[in-house]
């Protein structure tokens, strides 16, 4: 894989100058989403372009500590990933990604996704990310806080995500405390579990990152004031345990949505830190 001189690979950076290329012909900031690796992205983008990033929503984000911290097993099965992913590029010619695409994600998102997850630019640009994550780590590892930046974590249900062996219990319960680390990188920040939710959250409940990013737009807008300094944690919560009494987030109201035929309405609970 090539490397710029600052050793950053070519297709992170190339994305970073972009978007900054972006909002200097706009003339806008903008609020940056990342989910998964791509919150170590995001979060690069703020520290190179501070005056461009009004706010931030990392979607089950990775965490540059993440392999030191999670068992040496996990570790071992992070790296078995790469050989997945070779795998699927030898085995795009035949279908073989497009097929396991599609029992993976719901039927309503299954063409788009399948049209992306599908392209061998994709599989290329997954693969040399995940080579290239020890060395980003690294680099969002040296960054500082994000001071009073309106800030929203996104993490996945832990009981919707497992892993192979003894793996489950130790690796959830270290990501939610990484998560909850993230979080704290801004006074102004909030921590949402997505019940019902696994790691791509996006596509299982869409809905709760429209309404992270409402949030952040609302905060950035001045609409809503900060908390404080410690950050909020919240849960989106299940329909069987709407009938509880919870206090509901002011800033979150009782909504439907028609994207992705999604018309569940959501409730806030909140407790603090």
């Amino acid at each position: 894989m090539e490397r710029s001189q600052s050793q950053t690979p070519h297709h992170q950076s190339d994305c970073r100058r972009a978007a900054h290329s972006a909002a200097q012909r706009r003339n806008h900031r903008a609020l940056r989403v990342g989910h998964s690796l791509g919150g170590l992205d995001a979060r690069m983008f703020a520290s190179q372009y501070p005056s461009e990033v009004v706010g931030m929503a990392l979607v089950d984000s990775s965490h540059p500590d993440q392999d030191d911290r999670f068992p040496p097993e996990a570790k071992k099965l992070a790296a078995a990933t790469t050989y997945v992913i070779r795998a699927m590029q030898i085995t795009l010619p035949i279908g073989l990604p497009r097929l396991l695409a599609s029992r993976s994600v719901p039927e309503e998102v299954r063409p788009e996704f399948c049209a992306v997850f599908c392209r061998p630019q994709f599989l290329a640009a997954v693969r040399a990310e995940a080579a290239a994550q020890a060395e980003n780590s690294a680099q969002v590892r040296a960054l500082g806080s994000l001071g009073n930046m309106p800030l929203v974590v996104l993490s996945h249900d832990p009981d919707k995500v497992h892993f192979p062996g003894n793996l489950t219990e130790p690796v959830n319960r270290e990501w939610d405390k990484m998560q909850r680390e993230q979080a704290q990188l801004s006074s102004n920040g909030s921590h949402w579990v997505v019940e019902g939710s696994g790691h791509d959250i996006q596509i299982d409940k869409p809905e709760a990152v429209v309404d992270a990013i409402r949030k952040v737009v609302s905060q950035a807008k001045g609409a809503e004031k900060p908390a404080g300094n410690a950050s909020e944690a919240k849960s989106i919560s299940t329909p069987e345990r709407r009938n509880r009494t919870s206090p509901k987030h002011p800033a979150v109201a009782d909504s439907q949505y028609q994207t992705c035929n999604c018309h569940s309405q959501n409730r806030w609970r909140t407790h603090n830190t």
